[in-house]
């Protein structure tokens, strides 16, 4: 309502302001804004140049039109500016009340906006979390893509007849393709298959692939074909339990990203384990790397039933983990080039400033409402707390004229 209240006064910036003089400068202005000479409308046989006092009025009108054309673009802090400018310069014109009015209306406003825009903004993003995690036919159809060429062209020909030609295992990996994609369109039209469900059943895959090669490590270390038998079953015996939790629990995009998540850093604290402290062989090896990733996951799965996480936070988390590692790791080169560290300090000092990379993120993120989503940038700080969004493209009008594309990467006050 305040906008509109502020907008009309585009209208009532044109209305006469105060008997004949308004009207004269009024018909300044249009002449002012139409290039021509400046006429008095008095005398119009022979034109004079305009008073000073003409002027200094016709210069107040001005800005006030571009102060409720910077409203009606929805630039309320250049308005105030220009308003708080005519009020102090131009106070001894009839527009100095009218903006004095205008900046009442934007600092009511400026006040209930937040307010307005919180309440806004948090149901348009229930819908688009709605929206977003019931469409899982695309995320169905580029993980089962990915899936069923390892499954089709690699796993069965490597458990079963193992062809000495490479064209057969490429032909069926293609013929995956077809069928990943084409299954993930028969499976939503009968299932309606949502973005968490999709997750969990290539979670279950990749899981179930790693946990196959560690049967095969400890049943039959020494038999090659069998290790591809065991890989293939327990890849598919994996996407039938990711399918069935799936579709009996209720799992989002966030909780299953979670999952896998707890699994990379399950992987990574087994591999800095086996850096500091050596197995007795491989198979003592893998089993604790396995077995590290099988504990992160169970350990995520667990956290995500009382922290409900949204998948656009934990890749923030992932990301601010990778920019630590790689802060780590150049302190730990800087420490053993003119530092007197060891060599072996790199894992520990790389592992360590990850952690905190991802515990400064969660710490971030966690200052969110997770339902939060924010329009325009990919952060935004709101008094108290961040809030993530989508970066929405801008164009960018150059002084020359010429015109760029900008992405907002944060906004607010900081």
């Amino acid at each position: 309502m305040l906008t509109c209240l502020l907008l009309s006064s585009l209208a009532l910036a044109e209305e006469p302001v105060s008997g004949e003089a308004e009207i004269e400068t009024q018909s300044l202005e249009d002449s002012a804004l139409n290039g021509e000479e400046l006429v008095a409308p008095s005398d119009e046989a022979a034109a004079r140049p305009p008073t000073e006092d003409e002027l200094h009025r016709l210069e107040a009108a001005s800005f006030y039109k571009i102060g409720l054309e910077l409203v009606g673009e929805g630039r309320f802090e250049d308005a105030q500016v220009l308003f708080e400018n005519i009020r102090a310069t131009y106070s001894d014109t009839e527009l100095a009340p009218r903006a004095a009015e205008q900046l009442e209306a934007l600092a009511l406003l400026e006040s209930e906006q937040p307010m307005l825009d919180a309440a806004v903004l948090q149901e348009a993003a229930r819908q688009a979390a709605i929206a977003y995690e019931e469409e899982g036919w695309a995320e169905l159809a580029i993980n089962q893509g990915l899936a069923m060429p390892v499954i089709v062209g690699l796993l069965i020909p490597g458990g079963t007849f193992q062809p000495g030609e490479p064209a057969v295992p490429v032909t069926m990996a293609m013929a995956g393709l077809g069928i990943g994609v084409g299954g993930a369109y028969v499976l939503d039209r009968h299932y309606d298959i949502d973005r968490g469900h999709a997750m969990a059943i290539f979670t279950g895959e990749w899981a179930g692939l790693m946990n196959g090669y560690l049967a095969s490590a400890i049943a039959q270390p020494r038999d090659y074909r069998g290790h591809w038998r065991y890989m293939l079953g327990g890849t598919l015996v994996g996407g039938a339990a990711g399918a069935a939790a799936g579709h009996y629990l209720d799992l989002s995009s966030g909780d299953v990203a979670l999952v896998n998540a707890g699994g990379l850093w399950g992987g990574v604290l087994g591999l800095t384990s086996l850096y500091y402290f050596d197995a007795d062989d491989e198979a003592a090896s893998y089993i604790r790397f396995a077995g590290a990733v099988n504990a992160g996951m169970a350990i995520a799965a667990g956290v995500s039933k009382r922290w409900k996480p949204s998948r656009k936070r934990v890749a923030v988390m992932n990301m601010s983990a990778v920019a630590g590692a790689a802060l780590g790791l150049g302190t730990a080169f800087m420490g053993v080039e003119y530092g007197n560290w060891d060599y072996e300090s790199y894992p520990a000092v790389v592992l360590t400033s990850g952690m905190l990379g991802a515990a400064v993120g969660g710490y971030l993120t966690g200052r969110t409402d997770s339902e939060e989503a924010v329009a325009g940038a990919l952060l935004r700080s709101r008094s108290d707390r961040w809030s993530l969004g989508v970066p929405l493209p801008t164009v960018i009008q150059g002084p020359s004229g010429s015109q760029g594309v900008g992405l907002s990467l944060a906004n607010g006050r900081f």
